[in-house]
């Protein structure tokens, strides 16, 4: 691994980093336009490690399976030793009164909603949004957030479609590095002050202070 590697892997977060060894393109919404080479390489590289691990683990179980067969499975079947079978017993089922209570219990507890954290955690950040580094030539000019999903921590901070993200607690997104801070900001931090711009041009402070 090269310094250069080592350098963009401290950018992100564990969980990030983990996302890269999920099979398809998705990883690439959760990494910078100018880091996806080098950890593309370093991807490629670990999906690899990981097929050759697969393959001889697989080899392993299949050879100790094959090794010994179950006692008097060579004999004919007619020979073969039987095992005893304990009797079934039939249980009763439940009453209507007790049929009634469980439904009830179960619609209750069925799709609970998100929890902060949940919509916090950077792999819901970017699934309930699109978002995209902002490029002026080679410079970052901010995070631009679209898509934003209704019930999302985007949207619950007042973050709107298409508004680009210019500044956070008070540092200009003018780099790489600040970018991956403000996502880290958005994950974790108990107050958050963003500066956005929106689609009409006209720039708005939004303030978020988790709840205690």
């Amino acid at each position: 691994m090269t310094t250069k590697q080592r350098e963009v892997i401290q950018r992100y977060t564990t969980a990030t980093l983990l996302r890269l060894l999920v099979p398809g393109n998705r990883w690439r919404r959760r990494i910078l336009p100018v880091d996806q080479p080098l950890l593309g390489s370093l991807r490629r590289r670990a999906m690899l490690l990981i097929g050759i691990g697969a393959a001889l683990g697989f080899s392993v179980f299949w050879g100790i399976g094959r090794e010994d067969p179950p006692a008097g499975a060579d004999l004919p079947i007619a020979q073969r030793p039987t095992v005893p079978t304990e009797p079934s017993v039939s249980l009763p089922g439940p009453t209507p009164a007790e049929a009634t209570v469980s439904a009830r219990a179960t619609t209750r507890s069925e799709a609970p909603g998100p929890s902060l954290a949940e919509k916090r955690s950077q792999p819901a950040l970017f699934s309930t949004a699109k978002v995209t580094a902002v490029y002026e030539g080679h410079d970052v000019r901010g995070v631009r957030i679209e898509k934003v999903g209704p019930g999302s921590f985007w949207n619950l901070v007042g973050v709107r479609n298409g508004d680009v993200v210019i500044a956070h607690n008070g540092a200009r997104i003018d780099t790489p590095t600040a970018m991956v801070a403000l996502l880290n900001s958005m994950e974790r931090d108990v107050v958050i002050r963003l500066r956005v711009r929106g689609t009409d041009d006209d720039e708005r402070t939004l303030y978020y202070s988790a709840p205690r």
